[in-house]
């Protein structure tokens, strides 16, 4: 028995090393992964799945003084708007798309095309195959609407900006719209880019404005008839779903067995108790929204590709959170008021996933 305890030991000394070694080997890919994960968490799941989102990046602006009332957002400006704050911006909005890893993505406050040459000039976006539409838009700030897109997906069929026309010669952003083909099925996605006018004059004041742009969308859709094809609209609406403007003048509503509605608001189906795309006032809001039509919701409707239920989110990881404070939580944006804050955005991008059938 002493001989039998003896050579276990003998061979339990002669293999501890390599027994430590594998499990330190263990400790450490296991950190490994644990870390990149939090770091960058991907979303995207392969070739079997189309994922779309939208985010409003918070005034991208470069640092030159253009036509538009853009002053604030020069070197000179009451921002101090450098060429390194300007690249620290690009890398931080490259940071998240390149961690959200949409195929389609539509962006708002973006002053013009060539910052978004900048933006996928980054060495985080550079190889991911992304392109992009832009048009210009007549809001006073020079603030656009855009959507990039992963060319090995999808090719542009067609794309116009829908101009929102308010009274008094008040200016806002147009609609972009976007007609896409998808490689893997030969379906085509229409899809608007929203960032209808905001509540800065206050709510019931500026609501109708919000009306004339979900309007001048419902119109659009209804007289090309696309009710029922395969549409995506997507946003910041500076209003919530629940909202006059987009649950009845839109004519969009909360997915259920009830509704006869032709356009279904995923973002309607979120807790905004638990959380939402932006705060204001310590008050979480949903203005930022996904609405698709009935045939990408019902999969029996839909030609070859359709909704995957429960996959709709606001994508909000920690380190695009405040860390500590009165707003800890809440997105961490580029400025408070004058202050610098070297963020990411003062709204949480939106992502839906969506299943191809064959």
């Amino acid at each position: 028995m002493s001989e039998l305890f003896s050579h276990t030991v003998q061979r339990f000394n002669s293999n501890k090393f390599l027994i430590l070694g594998l499990g330190l080997m263990f400790f450490l890919a296991s950190y490994t992964c644990t870390s990149a994960q939090e770091k960058e968490p991907l979303v995207n799941t392969g070739d079997s799945v189309l994922v779309c989102g939208f985010w409003n990046v918070e005034n991208l602006f470069d640092t030159r003084n253009d036509a538009w009332n853009d002053d604030d957002f020069t070197p000179a400006g009451k921002l101090n708007w450098t060429t390194k704050r300007y690249k620290n911006k690009l890398e931080h909005t490259a940071r998240v798309i390149h961690a959200m890893d949409a195929d389609i993505l539509g962006l708002c406050e973006l002053e013009s095309a060539a910052v978004l040459k900048d933006l996928l000039a980054e060495s985080e976006l550079k190889n991911k195959g992304y392109a992009f539409v832009h048009y210009d838009s007549p809001d006073e700030r020079g603030i656009d609407a855009g959507v990039i897109y992963r060319s090995a997906v999808c090719d542009v069929l067609n794309s116009q900006a829908i101009a929102v026309t308010l009274d008094a010669g008040d200016k806002t952003r147009d609609i972009l719209y976007t007609q896409f083909k998808l490689k893997k099925t030969g379906d085509t996605l229409h899809v608007f880019v929203n960032h209808w006018p905001s509540r800065r004059e206050g709510e019931a004041i500026s609501e109708p404005k919000r009306c004339t742009a979900a309007r001048t969308l419902q119109q659009f859709i209804s007289s090309r008839r696309l009710e029922s094809r395969a549409v995506l609209i997507c946003g910041d609406l500076n209003d919530n779903p629940w909202d006059s403007s987009v649950r009845h003048v839109l004519n969009s509503a909360r997915p259920g067995k009830n509704t006869t509605a032709t356009l279904l608001n995923l973002t309607a189906l979120l807790n905004v108790r638990e959380g939402g795309s932006l705060r204001h006032n310590g008050r979480w809001d949903l203005f930022d929204q996904m609405i698709v039509s009935r045939s990408l919701w019902d999969s029996a409707a839909a030609p070859f590709i359709h909704f995957m239920h429960y996959s709709h989110v606001v994508f909000s990881p920690q380190w695009m959170r405040v860390a500590e404070g009165k707003q800890k939580g809440s997105p961490l944006r580029t400025f408070s008021g004058n202050t610098y804050l070297n963020g990411y955005s003062d709204h949480f991008p939106v992502l839906a996933k969506f299943n191809y059938e064959r």
